[in-house]
Formats: C-alpha cells, structure tokens, sequence
C-alpha cells in the first residue's frame, strides 16, 4: 500500500480518536527533538526492543543524560539482570519504543520473544512514547500480521543471529503479540509518527 499524505492525515485523526497524542514529525532528528521535549532529566526511563530507538541514538543520550535508564542492553548483565531491567520498566515513568504496524483505524500492533515490551506497552509505565515511522502503515490487522510474517520477523532473524548464535527462531521470536485499539484514558499514550522510513 503507497502511503500518501491523505492516508497519514487519515491515520493521525483516527489516533486522536483513540485517545492517543500523535504528533507528525518530517524525519529522524525531529522525532529524537520530540522524545526528549517530554523526557527530563531525572525521569526513570525504560526501552523495549526497536531497531527505531537505535537508529536515533536514543540509547546513547538515555545513557550519556542524567536519567534512571534501566537498560537491558548494557553489556556484561548476566540474563538475570537483563531480566531485572525489563520488570523495572513496569513501574517506570516514560517507556520508549516503537511498533511493527499501524492500522488504517489507528490501531497498534506489536510484538516480542519474552512479552517485556507488549506487556509494559500496554500497562505499567505511567507514559508511553512510542516512535514508529509511515512505513509501518497497513489496511487493517490482516495485513499488520502479514506484515510482521514477511518482514519484521525476517529481518529480526537476521540481526540477532550476529549478536545470538542460535537463540532465536522464527517460532520463538515471536511468542507475544499485543494490539491496542484505544487507550482508556488519553494521556498516556503519545505516539510520534515519523514521515519517512525508519526501523523495519
């Protein structure tokens, strides 16, 4: 599906509607401006996994700020620790991440190995920001499936067997999958969506 301006116009409207902030932002460095107009110093900030996030250095300023980043990547954690970060990011103040499709009514659709990002995306942190690019805009939950099926999990694949020989296959890559048609209540959710094409 060719996203035209009238279908992100079309999007943005229907996640107001569902009580979500969305803020149209032209490219990478506006969204990175965007993420850290809301962040401060001092928050205590948690990330679930998006290839998003690195592309705009997200890591990397969470790390060099002044905030309580609880950072599953850090290198040397053992996985006990790893685990430990991802349960803090439930009780955080801002969770930042991103989503593998987005639904022409404005719907989210994500997922992950273990459940740390569906499950802290839907509840938990008192704020989500959620950085996703128009490349993930899809006809309806059908295609965000499809979507995820013929390009998200390969990809994934791809760039996790360089970091984890042998730990990931297409059945336990994806065991969770989350949907959020509406937040219950607005404020919670700000969603910026990024008019170019970034993470997969």
């Amino acid at each position: 599906m060719k996203v035209t301006k009238k279908i992100v116009d079309h999007v943005l409207k229907n996640f107001e509607k569902n009580n979500f902030e969305a803020i149209l932002v032209k490219d990478g460095k506006k969204a990175f401006e965007k993420v850290f107009e809301r962040v401060k110093q001092g928050n205590d900030i948690a990330v679930g996994g998006s290839t998003t996030l690195r592309q705009l250095g997200i890591h990397e300023a969470l790390t060099a700020g002044k905030f309580k980043f609880h950072n599953p990547y850090k290198k040397g954690l053992s996985v006990e620790q790893e685990m430990q970060e991802r349960r803090a990011a439930l009780n955080a103040d801002y969770y930042l991440t991103s989503v593998n499709a987005i639904t022409l009514k404005g719907e989210l659709v994500l997922g992950d190995a273990i459940g740390n990002r569906v499950g802290s995306t839907i509840y938990g942190p008192k704020k989500v920001i959620i950085v996703v690019s128009k490349n993930k805009i899809v006809k309806g939950i059908k295609e965000a499936f499809e979507r995820i099926e013929k390009v998200v999990i390969p990809k994934n694949l791809e760039r996790l067997a360089k970091l984890f020989p042998g730990r990931y296959t297409k059945e336990n890559l994806w065991s969770n999958t989350g949907i959020i048609h509406k937040a219950e209540f607005k404020g919670r959710f700000t969603i910026i969506l990024v008019d170019e094409e970034l993470g997969y």
